[in-house]
């Protein structure tokens, strides 16, 4: 007897998480089991469309090869309301599982590995939409910003609810977020667990220089 059985590709990583309104960006998708011969994305709701722009090719020896991570383009129409969108990859096997999408107005910013102290803290803008990864247990993440005059400023983590789309990930996040003083690294605020384990945090800003702390717990 012979097994002529292939799995579909489960999705378990989208990088960057998260498209901008009235945008094309290229995303890295890693999957367990292979997406040779992927050929379509499918997104839920309207305004965004997905294609596989990894070519397709077979090696040298004509075999297939265990394609476990390919690149995205996705395009998202200036009309196209915010929020998580769940997709699909389309391939030989038939669809995949879920992955999801932040569709956002903001400007996205992708993570520098290199901020994991108060002193190496990755200058953003605010608003924005920050693609961050969780590189280890108890990872501390620290970002810089400034205000040239008074505000009040929102802060919203979607971390574990994304992950609770991921068909079987046995390790789950748990983050954690707070505000300092650039000048004094004192606290200033902290949120967790606001919706299930992903924080929110609003908080009133005088001028000045603040880091925004994002921490595994």
């Amino acid at each position: 007897t012979a097994n002529a059985q292939r799995s579909y590709p489960m999705l378990m990583n989208l990088s960057p998480t998260a498209a901008q309104v009235g945008k094309s960006s290229e995303h890295t998708v890693e999957s367990r089991y292979s997406m040779f011969g992927a050929n379509q994305v499918l997104v839920s709701n309207d305004g965004v469309t997905g294609e596989v722009v990894t070519p397709m090719e077979l090696s040298k020896d004509g075999k297939e090869p265990a394609l476990t991570q390919i690149k995205l383009k996705f395009t998202v129409a200036p009309e196209a309301m915010p929020g998580v969108r769940d997709f699909r990859i389309i391939g030989p096997t038939g669809p995949s599982t879920i992955g999801q999408i932040v569709i956002t107005r903001d400007v996205v910013i992708v993570e520098d590995p290199k901020n994991d102290t108060q002193g190496t803290a990755q200058a953003v803008t605010v608003p924005s939409t920050i693609c961050g990864c969780v590189e280890k247990a108890e990872d501390v993440d620290f970002y810089r910003f400034a205000l040239d005059q008074p505000m009040s400023l929102t802060f919203h983590c979607l971390a574990m609810r994304l992950e609770d789309r991921i068909h079987d990930l046995q390790t789950h996040v748990d983050p954690i977020i707070a505000i300092h003083s650039a000048k004094t690294g004192s606290t200033l605020a902290m949120a967790d667990n606001t919706y299930a384990a992903d924080p929110f945090l609003s908080h009133s800003f005088e001028p000045g220089e603040y880091l925004l702390e994002v921490r595994d717990v």
